[in-house]
């Protein structure tokens, strides 16, 4: 049978180069992030290095792993997609052939064998292309990085020896798990009912796409009722998860969605490349649905990542709106407190200065972890008169001296009378909580009273 596969990829090959490229490019993305991914995670600041300008360097290399880390599960989720849709493809078209193998003897392991036969070939030479091409795509993610300031200039990934074993391992590990649904259909072919393309063979939605489609569908839902519930850094990625569920469950259901859309095409296009076009869909919908479901998860990555991040965006705009007692904001820089209270029809206003610091999270055995944090510092009383904020637990107006009020994007298990460790420019090296803030996508995520504000702009 693994002869045979060979035989059968070499003949086939026009069909495997999707997924094939498919394979490259995801050993190529999974090997240049993981790279990258392992070279900030292992960076040093330089000795000597400003705070300010160390805790910016601890920031964006935050902000790289989570964005590599986000890059690798896409990457091998869609990879995986597209060599199932292709192998789902390949099933569907071969059904006749499979079924004249079990005709002629062949038994259901053995069609299994054929179709992991053919992707491991298609494994080991997508993987042999995306290590190839892995190196340049580093480069190419580490400026990006850089550009986007997420990492300091001159960064890029360093080269590990252990990463090929990885890769290869993603690339046919990705290959066997995407064949693995389609060669079980491929087994379960019953040579007369497959010739005559009646029965089992002709129902496209089986009991295991109805369940999976629907119970990833289900799932979707209630992650996206969760996601306003979660608000600040969970919303992202809660998000992005309600994005792969719900592409998991079109290409389930896809069978269903495919004649739906093809309808309205087959009434505009009636000449006879429009009408025979139609019918081919309406009459190979299992084939239709594998060769749509790649774009359909193309699209539907785009469509939902663009609204899910202009959704949060936008709901955080709303929250900063609903829960501001303002008719103006003013950007100004320092000091502008008498220029603003001499204004004409101001009745209250209130001051906001922007900082960044680091601030505790665990203590183990290397001692404290820092992490770094933005926060605004404010005058409570001048704060609470212009802003709807209800805290969770404390209250806002001891916010005086060296004390801080903490969001739960900030709060580890932190509690009201507790002394956090932090590293602010100038400033106490532990301050009080004296209040906990409610969850909110805005933020912000901690609040500091307002002579522990650096000299700088203000907004009011």
């Amino acid at each position: 049978m693994l002869l045979m596969a060979l035989r059968t990829f070499r003949d086939r090959w026009p069909v495997f180069v999707g997924a094939i490229v498919s394979v490259c490019l995801g050993v190529a993305l999974v090997q240049s992030s993981l790279l990258t991914l392992v070279s900030a995670a292992t960076a040093k600041v330089p000795p000597g290095t400003p705070p300010a300008e160390a805790r910016a360097v601890r920031d964006a290399f935050t902000a790289a792993i989570a964005l590599m880390g986000m890059t690798l599960g896409l990457a091998f989720f869609v990879a995986i997609f597209v060599v199932s849709s292709t192998f789902a493809f390949t099933v569907a078209q071969r059904r006749r052939d499979l079924a004249l193998l079990r005709l002629t003897g062949a038994g259901r392991g053995q069609v299994r064998t054929l179709l992991v036969g053919e992707a491991l070939l298609l494994g080991v030479l997508g993987s042999a292309i995306g290590i190839a091409l892995g190196l340049p795509v580093m480069r190419l993610q580490g400026a990006m990085l850089t550009s986007f300031e997420l990492a300091p200039p001159g960064f890029t990934g360093e080269w590990r020896s252990w990463i090929v074993y990885v890769s290869a391992g993603t690339g046919i590990g990705v290959a066997v798990l995407g064949v693995l649904a389609a060669s079980r259909r491929a087994s379960r072919v019953r040579p007369l009912e497959a010739l005559r393309d009646v029965g089992a063979a002709a129902r496209v939605m089986t009991g295991s796409r109805w369940v999976i489609g629907l119970l990833f569908l289900a799932g979707s839902i209630a992650l996206l009722i969760l996601v306003p519930a979660v608000g600040g850094d969970g919303a992202l990625p809660l998000s992005m998860n309600a994005t792969f569920t719900l592409v998991t469950a079109l290409a389930a259901l896809s069978p269903l969605v495919v004649p739906l859309v093809a309808a309205p095409f087959g009434a505009l296009f009636r000449g006879r490349l429009g009408l025979l076009a139609h019918a081919n869909l309406r009459n190979g919908v299992r084939r239709s649905a594998s060769t749509a479901a790649p774009i359909m998860v193309l699209v539907a990555f785009a469509v939902g990542m663009a609204g899910m991040t202009g959704t949060l965006a936008d709901a955080g705009r709303a929250e900063i709106v609903r829960d501001l007692r303002a008719d103006l904001v003013v950007d100004a820089d320092r000091p502008a407190d008498e220029q603003v209270a001499a204004v004409p029809g101001i009745t209250a206003f209130s001051a906001e200065a922007p900082l960044s610091f680091d601030i505790g999270e665990d203590e183990g055995e290397d001692g404290i972890v820092y992490e770094g944090t933005n926060a605004i510092a404010v005058d409570p009383a001048a704060y609470a008169e212009t802003h709807l904020v209800a805290p969770v637990a404390g209250n806002l107006a001891d916010l005086r001296g060296a004390t801080i009020a903490l969001s739960p994007g900030a709060a580890t298990g932190w509690q009201v009378g507790d002394l956090v460790p932090v590293h602010i420019d100038g400033g106490p090296d532990r301050l009080r909580v004296v209040a906990l803030l409610p969850n909110t996508l805005a933020g912000p995520s901690a609040l500091l009273p307002m002579d522990l504000a650096p000299d700088g702009p203000r907004r009011y």
